[in-house]
């Protein structure tokens, strides 16, 4: 097997899990490869390079405590309270 196939066969296996364990799992990844000295850099992701300087800018913002982190619930409650208001 080779390593496109193990990761397609890991990609399958974890998009059959739910959202939050998917996050844990991708969480984990990302831990492990940091703790080597990898790092992901947005523009390895063919997101163009306006989107990857706001997805550094907005990682960077996670790291160093300044954004405002919401849990599900709170995400789910801000959507329906925007959508109400329409």
């Amino acid at each position: 097997m080779t390593t496109v196939d193990m990761i397609q066969q890991i990609q399958q296996q974890a998009s059959a899990l739910p959202v939050e364990e998917r996050l844990r799992v991708a969480q984990a990844l990302i831990n492990a490869g940091e703790a080597l000295g990898a790092t992901v850099q947005p523009e390895d992701n063919d997101v163009g390079p306006e989107l990857g300087a706001i997805i550094t800018r907005r990682l960077a913002s996670i790291r160093d405590g300044s954004a405002e982190l919401l849990s599900k619930d709170q995400f789910f409650a801000r959507v329906r309270s925007k959508l109400a208001a329409r």
